[in-house]
């Protein structure tokens, strides 16, 4: 009886150690969300934000915490994206207006943006996809140095958006709304796009908000579309950027300014998106970081009319800013591949509409018949 129990009991042991085992490879049953199947998310720890980001603001811990973060990625990583173009015959792409495909959970929702997509001289040309948005992608190299790199440059980037000067290089995230916008502020109500669905809305404002200061109506209504499926959520409504809702709590009301918990991941999740995004003619942060472009042509995309120039030896206080924060945080991550002051060489500040082939062969997943004129970094 008792060989029986013991022989019992091992088997029971063993069966626990096979699906422990199981489990393991699945990602089940660690007592901690499926995401972590987002690489950065395991590489960038709780620790790691507030080591970097030690003067947050109490009124925006709850907007720019980890877990904020975390709810952000969580979201968008269950998204995929498709640009398509329409193609010239000569393989180049009518780049101002595009078509973007958006699948979530099977879910498959299509959203034009400008006005000349289905214009009869445009509609005899094939569709092309010419990129895929993965969110998965985010900070997703296998490769840890690669994604530590890439999670920098992103940091960098929203830092220099968003500092509020109490220590070099630990001062980020200090701000969700542009200085000196509140309420009432127009001057980012315009439509760049001339898309009458991208019209500014009665009430609303588009001024800098979040993580990455995300502004005009036309970056709201794509965003929106991002994240929601529709472009009206943010259109209407951009303060829910900031996690705030001025129809249940309206302007110039005591609770203005209270938060709603829906809302809170939009900060980070709008700035994630515009690193991962290509806009038109230019390529997305994502790429153009995970290339031996690098870091410096992030600032081309994000800022390349102001903090770029054509002038040998020009460097943008700005740009050498962002450059700071990028050489403070790789050090802080372990980053050892890095040599940002190289990348902020003139050859790599050219404003980025000054040579539009560099971009070629990281816009399009299909870079056949394009050039582009920038040689690899020895």
């Amino acid at each position: 009886m008792k060989s029986t129990k013991t022989f019992f009991s091992l088997s029971l042991l063993a069966l626990l150690v096979i699906v422990s085992f199981m489990a393991i490879i699945c990602g089940c049953g660690r007592g901690v969300s499926d995401s972590e199947s987002v690489l950065f998310l395991s590489r960038y720890t709780a620790q790691h934000h507030a080591a970097l980001f030690p003067h947050i603001p109490s009124g925006l811990v709850e907007v720019y915490s980890y877990g904020t973060l975390r709810q952000a990625m969580e979201k968008l990583s269950d998204i995929e994206l498709e640009i398509v173009k329409r193609q010239n015959p000569d393989t180049t792409y009518v780049d101002y207006t595009y078509k973007i495909k958006r699948t979530e959970g099977g879910e498959i929702k299509e959203l034009i943006v400008g006005t000349d997509y289905n214009a009869d001289w445009n509609l005899i040309k094939p569709e092309v996809v010419v990129k895929t948005v993965n969110f998965n992608d985010f900070a997703g190299s296998t490769e840890a140095q690669a994604a530590l790199k890439e999670l920098a440059g992103f940091l960098a980037n929203i830092s220099q958006e968003t500092k509020g000067g109490q220590a070099k290089n630990r001062d980020g995230l200090n701000h969700i709304r542009e200085l000196g916008s509140a309420p009432g502020d127009t001057r980012y109500d315009v439509n760049t796009s001339g898309d009458s669905k991208f019209a500014t809305q009665e009430g609303a404002n588009y001024y800098g908000r979040g993580a990455k200061q995300l502004s005009y109506p036309t970056n709201y209504g794509i965003f929106s579309f991002v994240y929601y499926g529709t472009i009206e959520a943010l259109l209407a409504h951009p303060e829910r950027v900031e996690g705030l809702d001025y129809s249940v709590n309206p302007v110039g009301s005591p609770d203005e300014n209270v938060r709603i918990a829906e809302y809170l991941p939009l900060a980070f999740a709008s700035g994630l998106y515009f690193w991962m995004f290509p806009e038109g003619s230019k390529p997305s942060c994502h790429d153009v970081i995970n290339t031996y472009r690098g870091f410096a042509k992030s600032i081309n995309v994000i800022n390349g009319g102001v903090e770029t120039s054509a002038e040998a030896n020009f460097y943008h206080p700005s740009s050498v800013s962002r450059a700071d924060y990028f050489e403070s945080y790789l050090t802080y991550l372990g980053v050892t591949e890095e040599s940002p002051a190289t990348e902020l060489s003139y050859q790599y500040l050219v404003p980025w509409n000054m040579r539009p082939n560099d971009f070629s062969d990281v816009l399009y997943d299909d870079p056949a018949g394009k050039n582009y004129v920038d040689p690899p970094v020895k």
